[in-house]
């Protein structure tokens, strides 16, 4: 496995040591653990609605301890502002990346529908795969749900269309010419999701937010907020929700802010470095030995 890292560290113009390719490995070894076990089976989270636990990743698609629709809330269509906006709008436009089993998507229908009855929503789904298991959303969203799977076309007619759309993301995403109000960027985390999170993504992802659109996700991961700082956004931090530290967001013009101490760490933080794919074709482990052979190279220890 050393020299393996070594080989692949060395593509990308960085020669590590013996010693400096073990911590890449000690670093990687971290995250392919699960971080939670019952792998392909649906869970009660906290608020009593239900989720499913990725097999490929062994992580949960909605956090346990907030609770999948609590989460979906307060972490993604609060941060958004889409509340605020579809009071005064005729039309709103999500990508939601990483659709996952549509939870964000059905939230955010139900209560900006609730706020304003004849407004569009126009949602673009985007996923590697799509689960086969759904676990069921309770009501006043189960129904909802059903139609987002099995039934758009009466969705449509109420003003709703959802265009799901299957693939790699990195490949797929052109295929959206739109430009968003909102982002919701929920793939598995970046470490073992890391293609996911690349600055070189995300700029392609922000690159499809409307001027006064914000891109939210939950993550706190000092990768993603300093490369979206890179690319010129406005980067803040939503609620906690779940967890001790909150969310993020960002726009093109809303100017959110860090605290004082988060500014800090992205300034002197050896993690403080996106994940990098520059032709968007990178495997996911390569990502992470460039990136942990980066941090090890700035530590030094």
């Amino acid at each position: 496995m050393v020299e393996y890292i070594r080989g692949v560290a060395e593509k990308f113009g960085i020669k590590l040591s013996e010693e400096e390719a073990l911590r890449v490995e000690k670093e990687l070894n971290r995250w392919y653990k699960p971080s939670i076990k019952a792998e392909g089976e649906i869970i009660k989270t906290r608020d009593g609605s239900f989720t499913l636990i990725s097999k490929e990743y062994g992580e949960p698609y909605h956090s346990v301890y907030a609770g999948a629709v609590r989460e979906c809330y307060e972490k993604f269509l609060l941060p958004s502002g889409l509340i605020d906006k579809a009071k005064k709008s005729k039309k709103i436009i999500i990508i939601d990346i990483g659709f996952g089993l549509g939870y964000n998507s059905v939230v955010a229908i139900h209560h900006l529908k609730n706020i304003n009855p004849t407004i569009e929503i126009k949602i673009y789904g985007l996923d590697k795969t799509f689960p086969s298991k759904l676990p069921p959303m309770p009501e006043p969203y189960g129904n909802l749900h059903n139609k987002v799977w099995k039934n758009r076309d009466a969705l449509e007619r109420q003003g709703i269309l959802i265009e799901l759309i299957e693939g790699d993301i990195r490949n797929t995403i052109d295929s959206i010419k739109d430009k968003a109000d909102a982002i919701f960027h929920d793939p598995f985390s970046p470490f073992r999701n890391p293609e996911m999170w690349t600055i070189d993504l995300l700029r392609e992802i922000t690159s499809k937010l409307k001027e006064d659109g914000v891109w939210v996700s939950y993550t706190s991961a000092l990768c993603v907020r300093k490369a979206l700082k890179m690319l010129g956004f406005f980067v803040g931090e939503s609620s906690p929700v779940g967890r001790r530290r909150g969310g993020t967001v960002c726009s093109p013009t809303i100017r959110f802010k860090l605290s004082l101490q988060e500014e800090r760490k992205l300034k002197i933080s050896p993690y403080a470095i996106p994940l990098k794919d520059k032709n968007l074709k990178t495997p996911p482990k390569e990502i992470l030995i460039r990136y942990f052979s980066e941090v090890v190279k700035t530590t030094g220890t």
